[in-house]
Protein backbone atom coordinates (compact mmCIF):
# COMPACT_ATOMS: atom_id res chain seq x y z
CA UNK A 1 0.00 0.00 0.00
CA UNK A 2 1.36 3.42 -0.92
CA UNK A 3 1.81 6.07 1.73
CA UNK A 4 -1.03 8.18 0.23
CA UNK A 5 -3.42 5.20 0.39
CA UNK A 6 -2.30 4.40 3.93
CA UNK A 7 -2.77 8.00 5.05
CA UNK A 8 -6.22 8.12 3.44
CA UNK A 9 -7.23 4.85 5.08
CA UNK A 10 -5.99 6.09 8.45
CA UNK A 11 -7.86 9.38 8.09
CA UNK A 12 -11.08 7.55 7.18
CA UNK A 13 -10.65 5.22 10.15
CA UNK A 14 -10.20 8.19 12.50
CA UNK A 15 -13.27 9.93 11.07
CA UNK A 16 -15.39 6.78 11.28
CA UNK A 17 -14.33 6.24 14.89
CA UNK A 18 -15.07 9.87 15.79
CA UNK A 19 -18.56 9.64 14.31
CA UNK A 20 -19.41 6.36 16.02
CA UNK A 21 -20.06 7.91 19.41
CA UNK A 22 -17.14 6.15 21.03
CA UNK A 23 -19.21 3.44 22.71
CA UNK A 24 -19.22 5.26 26.05
CA UNK A 25 -22.02 7.62 25.11
CA UNK A 26 -25.31 6.93 26.84
CA UNK A 27 -28.62 7.67 25.13
CA UNK A 28 -30.41 10.89 26.08
CA UNK A 29 -33.09 10.76 28.81
CA UNK A 30 -36.53 9.65 27.62
CA UNK A 31 -37.91 13.17 28.14
CA UNK A 32 -35.30 14.73 25.83
CA UNK A 33 -35.96 15.53 22.19
CA UNK A 34 -33.01 15.13 19.85
CA UNK A 35 -33.58 16.94 16.56
CA UNK A 36 -31.46 16.72 13.43
CA UNK A 37 -31.89 19.06 10.50
CA UNK A 38 -30.28 19.08 7.10
CA UNK A 39 -29.72 22.84 7.29
CA UNK A 40 -29.21 25.40 10.01
CA UNK A 41 -31.97 27.93 10.71
CA UNK A 42 -30.97 31.51 9.98
CA UNK A 43 -33.05 32.66 12.97
CA UNK A 44 -35.56 31.26 15.46
CA UNK A 45 -37.19 34.70 15.68
CA UNK A 46 -40.40 34.34 13.69
CA UNK A 47 -39.98 37.89 12.38
CA UNK A 48 -36.55 37.11 10.91
CA UNK A 49 -36.33 33.37 10.19
CA UNK A 50 -37.48 32.89 6.63
CA UNK A 51 -35.45 29.94 5.37
CA UNK A 52 -37.02 26.48 5.29
CA UNK A 53 -35.02 25.22 8.31
CA UNK A 54 -36.26 28.17 10.41
CA UNK A 55 -39.85 27.64 9.29
CA UNK A 56 -39.69 23.92 10.08
CA UNK A 57 -38.51 24.55 13.64
CA UNK A 58 -40.91 27.46 14.21
CA UNK A 59 -43.86 25.35 13.05
CA UNK A 60 -42.86 22.59 15.46
CA UNK A 61 -42.47 24.77 18.55
CA UNK A 62 -44.76 27.78 18.09
CA UNK A 63 -48.53 27.67 18.21
CA UNK A 64 -50.97 30.15 16.70
CA UNK A 65 -54.40 31.52 17.46
CA UNK A 66 -55.59 30.59 13.97
CA UNK A 67 -54.38 28.35 11.17
CA UNK A 68 -55.03 28.35 7.44
CA UNK A 69 -57.23 25.64 5.95
CA UNK A 70 -56.58 24.00 2.56
CA UNK A 71 -58.06 27.00 0.77
CA UNK A 72 -56.02 29.56 2.72
CA UNK A 73 -58.94 30.68 4.89
CA UNK A 74 -58.17 31.40 8.59
CA UNK A 75 -59.75 28.83 10.90
CA UNK A 76 -59.68 28.51 14.72
CA UNK A 77 -56.74 26.78 16.38
CA UNK A 78 -55.84 28.02 19.91
CA UNK A 79 -58.68 30.48 19.57
CA UNK A 80 -62.24 29.20 19.25
CA UNK A 81 -63.17 32.41 17.50
CA UNK A 82 -62.30 36.07 17.09
CA UNK A 83 -63.75 39.48 16.35
CA UNK A 84 -62.25 42.63 14.89
CA UNK A 85 -63.84 45.62 16.64
CA UNK A 86 -61.65 48.06 14.68
CA UNK A 87 -58.99 47.79 11.95
CA UNK A 88 -56.11 47.66 14.48
CA UNK A 89 -57.63 45.24 17.02
CA UNK A 90 -58.47 41.54 17.15
CA UNK A 91 -60.14 39.94 20.18
CA UNK A 92 -59.59 36.17 20.48
CA UNK A 93 -61.67 33.73 22.51
CA UNK A 94 -59.25 31.08 23.77
CA UNK A 95 -59.88 27.35 23.97
CA UNK A 96 -60.53 25.89 27.42
CA UNK A 97 -57.44 23.68 27.14
CA UNK A 98 -55.29 26.81 26.80
CA UNK A 99 -57.00 28.58 29.69
CA UNK A 100 -56.22 25.58 31.90
CA UNK A 101 -52.49 26.34 31.38
CA UNK A 102 -52.67 29.95 32.63
CA UNK A 103 -51.61 30.36 36.30
CA UNK A 104 -54.29 31.80 38.59
CA UNK A 105 -52.06 34.80 39.38
CA UNK A 106 -51.80 35.83 35.71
Amino acid sequence: MTSVKAATAAALLVLATACSGGGGTSPPPSDTLVWASGAAPNSLDIAHGFNSASTLIQTAVLDTMVMLDATGKPVPHLATGWTQPDPATYLFTLTRRLLACVPASA
